[in-house]
Formats: C-alpha cells, sequence, structure tokens
C-alpha cells in the first residue's frame, strides 16, 4: 500500500520534487489543456529548453519550429494562443517570450542575504535588450521580490563616472 504524499504548496520535499506541480493544477494549466495538445506541447517544451529561472528569454521560432516539429507559421500561432490563455507575452520585434509567474516558480521571493540567487536573477535580466516591450513591465513586477537593480541607471552612473 502506497504511503500518499502531503503535498502542500511550500512544502519543502514537493518543492525539491517538482516547483511547477502547482502550476499544472492551476487555472493557467487548464486553459491550456483546452486550448489543445498542440499548445501543450509548445506550453510544455517553453518550461524546459529555452527557458531561463526569471522566465523572459529569446525565442528563436526557427529553431522552436525545427525542435518541435511544427512550421514556423504554426509555433507564431501556437504562441498566439499561449499569450491567450495567459500563459506567456511575446514580443515578435525582439523574439522576447515572457512565460508569466516563472520566476515566481523558479525562485520565489530572493531573500537579502540569498547573494546567488540575486546575482542570477540580475544577471538574467541584464540578459533583456533594452528594446524589449516588456522588459520595463517585467522590472515593475519583480524588482522588489527578485531585488533586481536598475540596470539601466547603474549603466548611466558608471559611464559618467568614468567621463
Amino acid at each position: 500500500m502506497a504511503r500518499e504524499l502531503n503535498l502542500k504548496k511550500g512544502s519543502s520535499m514537493v518543492d525539491k520534487i517538482n516547483p511547477y506541480v502547482f502550476f499544472w493544477r492551476g487555472e493557467t494549466a487548464d486553459a491550456l489543456r483546452a486550448a489543445g495538445p498542440v499548445t501543450m506541447l509548445v506550453a510544455c517544451f517553453l518550461n524546459t529548453a529555452y527557458t531561463n529561472h526569471i522566465g523572459l528569454f529569446c525565442l528563436d521560432v526557427d529553431r522552436a519550429a525545427s525542435d518541435t516539429g511544427l512550421t514556423s507559421e504554426q509555433v507564431q500561432a501556437e504562441l498566439q494562443t499561449l499569450e491567450q490563455t495567459g500563459f506567456l507575452k511575446y514580443d515578435e520585434q525582439t523574439q522576447m517570450v515572457w512565460i508569466i509567474d516563472r520566476a515566481d516558480f523558479a525562485l520565489g521571493r530572493i531573500r537579502a542575504n540569498d547573494k546567488a540567487r540575486i546575482k542570477l536573477a540580475n544577471a538574467e535580466f541584464a540578459a533583456i535588450p533594452l528594446e524589449c516591450t516588456m522588459r520595463e513591465e517585467f522590472f515593475e513586477q519583480y524588482e522588489y521580490k527578485l531585488r533586481l537593480s536598475d540596470l539601466d541607471e547603474e549603466v548611466e552612473e558608471v559611464a559618467t563616472a568614468e567621463s
């Protein structure tokens, strides 16, 4: 007789096994399942191969098409469907994808003494192109939670100091 696990959000055992277990039980996951199998395939794909900890990253649509066996047009269509379900936002101009709430699931609220996670979150945020339309919204949502520095201002301050 198998022992039943007491799965509660925040339980360290559950978090170690799979921190995304609660995502796949939520409303967004229900909307993804209702959207069909191709959308689920792309959603699962975006949660593994290309993503980073903060969930805002560049996605080469042609490469994604090759990896999933879909055409580029199908990937684009599925990205629109995923956007409609609230799973992600996509900036076609910069080919940036933002998996909504990915940072919450992957990093949570970072403590002040967790230097490694602060450095990781800031490094991934710094890699986001300035022209990405979602950059400012992401910063506003996660500035305090992920202890993001306003890297744009820091770069300006360093450049001014060096002049």
